[in-house]
Order: structure tokens, then C-alpha cells, then sequence
């Protein structure tokens, strides 16, 4: 969350929406120096808190200064379809917290992965803010809406960000959309190796593509590299294209799929 009292806006950072992108170069205009940007810390009433995606109701509870200023600056936001939100969640959970990083997991792994996070979030999954493990699988709608009211004022959907920082650029009488194309190295995409073949033998392809008398172009070294990987969506489309992940998906981001699909219509 970014939170500049110079200029009176808000930057509200959902989780796996992008935020990152968008928070860089807004960076610079954060008058909280930090605090809400980047941190995993114990709250003395909430424990331990990710400090970055906190809902709208626990701000209201635990950070009224912060919401009195959501409520009153101009605030934004960036949305994003829930059915491409669930697997980037899951894959960020695997690289933030799991024993190793998820383009190194097999699709069983991934798969056990994915149906333990479905089994915590039928159970836990209404809790007013999860735990920073979790943290990426919080509701949309709850970084929007607060006791039945919508907060913020202008929504993005994730292909929008460039009219966003237009958008606070014009505020700040700053180009944003220049600098973020510069800061912007966070693709919000998760890859994984494309077989179990590809996985055990990129070893010894790396250190060959590696070795100093290796004359091959660059260029061609790089297209080797890029075609060892797939993104975690494609590779795993049967998985989370499954009725059983579907369904999930369905019920519990019900709020987020009509809210999304209302941004989206306008348009």
C-alpha cells in the first residue's frame, strides 16, 4: 500500500494484481517510508502480518489513521481475473514458502500443493485477513469494499496499469508510465520446467550453453533457454481447468468473479 499525504492518493495493493509493478514507481511518493510496502512483521493483536496486502476491515480496526486517508484521498486500485489470480497465488505461495521453488516441483507435487491450499481455504478461507503464507489467496472484493460500501474510487483490471499511472501521473505532474516501463521487471507470470525431462537435464544444458568455448549465438543460446520453460498456467491447464478446482474457485472468489466481470464490462 502506498500512502502519499504531499499529494492525497492511495494506492491500494491487492495481491497478485500486479501491485508490484504499479508500487515502483509510486515508490518514490510514499509517505509511510515504507511501512505498508514490503514487510512481514508481529502485529500485537494480529501476530504475524503481511504488512503489504492488508483487507480494508482489519485497517479499519487495527490502522484507522491509514483507512481515514483511503477514505478520504483519492484511492486506485488493480483487479484481475480470479480464474488467473488462483494459480499465480498458488505458485507464489510455493516460491515464498515452500521447500523449493515451484518450477523445480513435479505436477504431482504441485497438484498435492494445490489441493492442501483448497482444504486451508474451505476452512480458514473467511477469516478477516489470512496468515502472510495465505496472504495472496485473500479476496479481491475485500481490498475494495468495507461494511458494504465500495472504498475505492477507481479500478484497474491488470492490462490497464499504463492508464493508471497515467492517471497519478497527472496528479503528481510526473510521467509514471515512462519510469515504470523502466522499474518494471516483474512479469506476473510463473514458469516451470516444461517435462521432467527438460527439469533433469537443464543441469547439464546450462553449464554446456555455459562454457567458455561454447561459440553458439546469443541469441540462440537465449531461445534455448526460453524454450525450457512454460508458463505454470499452460503447463498445468488440466489441472486448474479441472471441475474440481473450477468449482472452488466459483464459490469462494464468487464476489470477486461478478465484481471483476462489472469493471471489466465497462470498459
Amino acid at each position: 500500500m502506498i500512502i502519499s499525504d504531499k499529494y492525497q492518493f492511495c494506492f491500494i495493493h491487492v495481491p497478485k494484481c500486479a501491485g508490484t509493478s504499479v508500487r515502483g514507481p509510486l515508490q518514490p511518493f510514499d509517505d509511510t517510508h515504507g511501512r505498508f510496502t514490503g514487510y512481514v512483521g508481529e502485529h500485537e493483536v494480529l501476530g504475524l502480518l503481511d504488512y503489504v496486502h492488508i483487507p480494508l476491515k482489519v485497517l479499519r480496526q487495527h490502522f484507522n489513521t491509514e483507512y481515514e486517508k483511503i477514505k478520504s484521498y483519492q484511492s486506485f486500485a488493480v483487479v484481475r481475473d480470479p480464474f488467473y489470480r488462483f494459480p499465480s497465488s498458488l505458485a507464489q505461495r510455493l516460491n515464498r514458502y515452500g521447500e523449493k521453488p515451484v518450477h523445480e516441483m513435479s505436477k504431482l507435487e504441485i497438484t498435492k500443493a494445490l489441493d492442501e491450499v483448497i482444504s486451508f481455504l474451505c476452512v480458514y478461507g473467511d477469516a478477516d485477513v489470512l496468515p502472510p503464507d495465505y496472504i495472496h489467496f485473500q479476496k479481491q472484493s475485500s481490498y475494495i469494499f468495507d461494511e458494504g460500501l465500495k472504498l475505492i474510487d477507481k479500478i484497474y483490471l491488470t492490462d490497464d496499469i499504463e492508464n493508471l499511472l497515467m492517471d497519478i501521473g497527472n496528479i503528481l505532474d510526473e510521467d509514471l508510465v515512462t519510469v515504470g516501463v523502466m522499474k518494471n521487471t516483474h512479469a506476473n507470470k510463473t514458469m516451470i520446467y516444461k517435462s521432467e525431462l527438460m527439469k533433469n537435464c537443464w543441469p547439464l544444458m546450462r553449464a554446456l550453453l555455459s562454457w567458455p568455448g561454447n561459440l553458439l549465438p546469443k541469441s540462440l543460446k537465449q531461445l534455448i533457454r526460453n524454450n525450457i520453460y512454460t508458463s505454470l498456467n499452460y503447463s498445468l491447464m488440466d489441472v486448474f481447468e479441472s471441475d474440481h478446482v473450477r468449482s472452488f474457485v466459483k464459490d469462494y472468489y464468487a464476489v470477486d468473479i461478478d465484481f471483476y466481470a462489472s469493471i471489466a464490462t465497462d470498459k
